[in-house]
């Protein structure tokens, strides 16, 4: 099976170069087979050398040709190239600075709020603390001081706990502003 995709493709191939060749030389490949073929069999390689080299000579022409053009067209397609990175560079950096002033509005607008409600849970826990303190004191009058160090350690606790999510919420809105490179506001 591989033997007959080969020998297919072999074909298909060999047909296809035949065409090419015919079209950009302008003369069938069977003649060209023919007139190398005789020249083989009257063992006349003189004019074998010389088709060869006449042939030779025309693909180095049409090398130095394409070279040639390369060149000619390789500085205006630089030069283009050179003013899109420029500009693909400049639009870029815009992107970027407006992506850094809306990050760091957000941030200071996330830092600002959080800062409030750190501060909000703060008083309210103090105002409950005092709230509780006063009712436990009232209700405890036997127990005394006992009961107040309960309220007071656990309205401690609660304030410690708001201190630390505020602490957090701060130190990860830094964070942020350090890693977009802003300053800190």
């Amino acid at each position: 099976m591989k033997f007959l995709v080969g020998l297919a493709t072999g074909i298909v191939l060999g047909a296809a170069g035949a065409v090419a060749y015919a079209g950009k030389t302008g003369r069938d490949l069977r003649e060209v087979f023919e007139s190398v073929r005789s020249d083989i069999d009257r063992t006349d390689l003189d004019a074998l050398g010389q088709r060869l080299e006449a042939r030779f000579g025309q693909m180095q022409a049409q090398l130095e040709e394409r070279i040639a053009d390369v060149r000619a067209s390789a500085p205006a397609a630089l030069d283009g190239a050179g003013a899109q990175i420029d500009s693909a560079r400049a639009v870029a950096a815009d992107a970027i600075n407006r992506a850094r002033g809306r990050t760091d509005t957000i941030v200071g607008d996330a830092g600002d709020a959080v800062a409030e409600a750190g501060d909000d849970a703060a008083s309210t826990v103090e105002e409950a603390t005092a709230d509780a303190t006063t009712e436990v004191a009232g209700l405890a009058d036997d127990e005394g001081t006992a009961a107040s160090d309960v309220v007071d350690d656990a309205s401690d606790a609660v304030a410690d706990a708001a201190d630390h999510a505020t602490d957090a919420v701060a130190d990860a809105v830094d964070e942020t502003r350090n890693a977009w490179g802003s300053p800190a506001g």
